[in-house]
């Protein structure tokens, strides 16, 4: 794990590094609401298609991707973390 990942997310007494915010979370809500309809549409694409195999594993795979790197920007954007750091965590 990268020393600066680590360390904007434990504090060396243990603790999770958590600064009390007043606001509403707008970004994780919507990183959250998006994560939920790639995750719906993949479960739509499995279950309710009439593609073949071949579309379904693509599609999957697609939205699995995608929803990857939502995950990683709401990352960034919780921990403030800066493009070097995004780099070493192998993207």
């Amino acid at each position: 794990m990268d020393f600066y990942l680590y360390k904007c997310l434990l504090d060396w007494d243990g603790g999770l590094n958590v600064k009390p915010n007043k606001r509403i979370p707008t970004q994780h809500i919507i990183g959250f609401v998006l994560s939920l309809v790639l995750t719906i549409i993949a479960a739509w694409t499995a279950v309710g298609s009439d593609l073949s195999t071949n579309w379904i594993i693509t599609i999957i795979m697609a939205l699995a991707i995608i929803q990857a790197g939502i995950q990683l920007v709401m990352l960034c954007i919780s921990l403030n973390l800066k493009a070097k750091t995004v780099t070493s965590l192998g993207i």
